[in-house]
């Protein structure tokens, strides 16, 4: 026998398991659409109030007894002909994937060279079609079964509702009972009441997307608070929420959703709910403890869909659907329940392992982040590397899986985003406004930040060279230019700590280089985010305000009369953030192709920007910080970068023009200093001096001054009105020097 030949033997096998004639579908098991009328007529007899009395109350109680029963019956037949057509399909679509398999091999076989070779090539076609039509077989095996115990579940409640009828019996009417209502002694007969109505309204929502009954699920379910001991009406709503989504297929849950409206987040809410380790809900256990919220507690179709981050093959199509389909879901719920919960958690874990997959997967990863992004706790929690299974391998509702954090979020840096990042954005952007939220979003958010300016420190080379189709290289604002936005506006609140100077909030974040004075991670953040303009406008905006803040703090305290010392953290601070503006403009901005006159224009912008917010500020700056930001401005500048991207030393001369600058423009006098000053105009068109440069100097002062000289003279103005041992200009370049050399 050939290897064809055993090829189309094995196929023949295989599709003989999978039958003859069109599947049975699930219509005919389905006789919901009478019993939702049997439904209709017994709500059109229930008591109103022209019938009172022990008599009709004990009669509505079996009506909605009856119902009830009833409601559940409609439910189960639709959901047994649900799974009918769910086999159907397994079957049908297994039939088409053994037919697709056949025939792209025996196109295979018939491509062969003839002889040996070809031969020897069929063996192994053997093989590989051997492995594909096992892997289809295996498949449509494991769909079927797990329909199946859907089924067996399903006769199992048939069977509990033929066994377990129960309605009133009349025995209200005997002589005394009203005195029990009226004693309080019907706490139990409330309850039940509680529970039929939580029962009746999740079947209405779930089933028909009756609105007024959603209404009623929304307003039960938006009232819980993880922490808080449910009530039992909450406990009512979440149990039945849970029972009745149980068995449903994510396809079942979505037309669900797609019926309530205004109220299609209930759906998605019940799931945090479900999944938060800080509710407890559901049947009490053999000590009378309710069990916490879990992953395993979710509908058995959600568990299955994302879970596919243990599976060996990659995601299929219909796999990627039934994600994006429970993304969209858990979108639609409100966000104020996303707090660590485990769908979440899971989620982002699925996120996680879809992009090591493949690059096909793109979109649904998308759905997850802007779902389970949402989420900040658990977005945190993996960025930083902390997950639940890592601690305790044999924790419940944690999958263990291999995880690294820094491949997470290079996957997330390399991949070519269809949005340019968009999406991916929302995992770091929201660090920015939660650095002034709560006290906890405060730490959580500063622990994220960290950890992701760590990241784009330590593989600046790696993020600036990233390689494209064509073998060259591209930088990450080039490839996802949104995503660089995000970022640097998620860490524009820890100006501080990324440079490391004073000025940081008391939070998780910690100076990025501890007492590393070259500042190599810092540096690494200013290029990455260096190389997309819209980015530098708003991550390098704030790093010049805080250097205008800064130097501006040590002038006023010198023309007050404040006593400054030689190495003013103040100055140094100026001198650090100066450094890396300079530093991350040369290799950032270089590397889109940016020539020199464009950077320095951006540059000053920037300045002029930061000047003019800090200005608007009011405060301890107002109109002073404007004059002095302007005065200010050409010194900031007067090193800079050149166009090779070199970061040009800091000598003496330019280290002391850039304090003297500062005390001019608060308002220190410096008499016998006139010579070197040159006029300049500031953004509101007001004449004022500063200290000119070499080249300034020579073309409106006509004077020639040596780098050495001016310097002599500058710091020697410096020395007497700081005091020679408080000249912060020596410290100054050497700090500037530090960072960018």
């Amino acid at each position: 026998m050939s290897a064809a030949d055993a090829f189309l033997q094995l196929w023949r096998n295989a599709r003989d398991t999978h039958g003859d004639g069109a599947p049975v579908t699930g219509e005919e098991f389905d006789s919901s659409a009478q019993l939702r009328g049997i439904d209709s007529q017994l709500q059109a007899t229930k008591p109103d109030d022209r019938w009172t009395g022990t008599a009709a109350d004990n009669y509505a109680q079996a009506n909605a007894e009856q119902r009830r029963i009833i409601g559940r019956l409609a439910d189960l037949d639709e959901q047994l002909a649900d799974k009918v057509t769910q086999a159907a399909d397994v079957v049908a679509t297994g039939r088409t994937n053994l037919d697709t398999v056949r025939a792209n091999f025996a196109a295979l076989f018939n491509s062969l060279p003839p002889g040996r070779a070809g031969e020897t090539l069929s063996w192994k076609l053997l093989g590989l079609g051997a492995e594909q039509i096992s892997e289809v077989v295996q498949r449509s095996n494991d769909d079927l079964s797990r329909i199946g115990r859907d089924i067996a579940r399903l006769g199992s409640e048939y069977e509990t509702l033929g066994n377990k009828q129960k309605f009133a019996s009349g025995e209200g009417d005997e002589e005394g009972d009203s005195d029990k209502e009226e004693d309080g002694e019907d706490a139990e007969g409330d309850d039940d009441q509680v529970q039929q109505q939580a029962e009746e309204d999740v079947r209405r929502t779930l089933n028909d997307g009756d609105q007024e009954a959603a209404a009623r699920v929304d307003e039960v379910l938006s009232s819980i608070v993880p922490g808080q001991e449910l009530t039992p009406t909450q406990k009512a709503y979440l149990d039945q929420m849970a029972d009745r989504q149980a068995n449903m297929s994510v396809e079942d849950l979505k037309r669900a959703q797609d019926r309530l409206g205004d109220h299609k987040n209930v759906i998605g809410d019940s799931w945090q709910l479900m999944s938060n380790d800080d509710v407890r809900f559901g049947e009490p256990d053999e000590n009378g403890n309710l069990r916490a919220g879990s992953f395993d507690r979710l509908p058995e179709s959600v568990q299955r869909a994302l879970s596919i981050a243990n599976l060996d093959y990659p995601a299929t199509g219909a796999d990627r659907d039934r994600i994006e389909t429970i993304a969209e879901i858990v979108r639609n719920g409100d966000q104020k329940f996303q707090t660590g919960t485990e769908i979440d958690r899971e989620m982002i874990r699925l996120s996680d392992r879809l992009m090591d997959q493949s690059p096909v997967n793109e979109k649904t990863v998308r759905e997850l982040f802007t779902s389970a992004g949402r989420d900040h706790q658990v977005v945190t929690d993996h960025l930083v590397g902390w997950q639940p299974h890592l601690e305790d391998p044999n924790a419940p509702d944690t999958v263990p899986y291999d995880y690294n954090s820094d491949d997470f979020l290079m996957d997330i840096m390399r991949m070519g985003w269809s949005d340019d990042g968009r999406d991916a954005a929302g995992l770091f952007n929201w660090t920015h406004d939660a650095a002034n939220g709560s006290a906890h979003d405060q730490q959580i958010a500063s622990a994220a930040a960290e950890r992701y300016a760590q990241f784009l420190g330590a593989h600046k080379d790696e993020l600036l060279n990233i390689k494209n189709m064509w073998g060259h290289t591209d930088t990450l604002g080039q490839v996802n230019p949104e995503l660089v936005r995000g970022m640097a506006h998620g860490l524009t609140p820890y100006m501080a700590d990324i440079a490391g100077v004073d000025g940081g909030a008391l939070d998780n974040f910690d100076p990025l280089d501890g007492g590393d004075q070259t500042r190599p991670l810092a540096k690494g953040v200013f290029a990455v985010l260096g190389s997309d303009v819209e980015a530098y406008r708003e991550f390098y905006g704030a790093a010049n305000e805080l250097a205008l803040q800064k130097s501006f703090e040590w002038a006023t305290d010198v023309k007050g009369g404040v006593e400054v010392f030689k190495d003013d953290a103040r100055m140094n601070a100026a001198a650090t953030l100066k450094g890396l503006i300079d530093y991350g403009t040369a290799e950032g901005l270089k590397t889109i192709a940016m020539d020199n006159n464009e950077m320095t224009e951006l540059k000053k912008a920037v300045y002029n920007k930061a000047v003019a917010a800090l200005a608007a500020a009011g405060g301890p700056y107002g109109k002073a910080i404007s004059f002095f930001g302007s005065a200010l401005e050409e010194s900031f500048f007067g090193n800079g970068s050149d166009i090779a991207g070199n970061v040009k030393p800091m000598f003496g001369d330019e280290a002391a023009r850039f304090a003297a600058n500062a005390l001019l423009a608060a308002g220190v006098e410096m008499p016998g200093a006139e010579r070197y000053l040159v006029w300049d105009t500031d953004a509101d068109g007001q004449r004022y001096q500063r200290f000119g440069t070499i080249e300034e100097l020579k073309e409106q002062n006509g004077i020639t001054v040596t780098p050495d000289t001016y310097g002599a003279d500058l710091n020697r103005w410096l020395d007497q009105i700081v005091g020679e041992a408080r000249n912060p200009s020596g410290p100054f370049g050497e700090q500037y020097d530090d960072v960018t050399q």
